[in-house]
């Protein structure tokens, strides 16, 4: 299955976002691949701010749980859904 979402980046947090991807959180990683997430590819347009991610996973119901974890929580502090 594929899924695919937008995110607006918080002004400001532009640093925090390279910081956070280059490379990924080693946790994170192990986070979204114990959820059935075979890969994951995310975007980032500088003009707009927008992030547009894509994934292909196993199971929708292991996917919503990812947002659920403190750890997605403190990820995502950089970015509003």
């Amino acid at each position: 299955m594929r899924v695919a979402f937008k995110m607006k980046l918080n002004k400001g947090n532009e640093g925090e976002y390279k910081t956070r991807h280059n490379p990924i959180w080693a946790e994170f990683e192990e986070t979204i691949l114990e959820h059935g997430v075979k890969t994951y590819s995310i975007f980032h347009d500088k003009e707009t701010d927008v992030l547009f991610a894509y994934a292909e996973i196993e199971d929708l119901k292991r996917w919503e749980e990812i947002g659920k974890t403190l750890l997605c929580k403190k990820w995502g502090i950089i970015w509003l859904h």
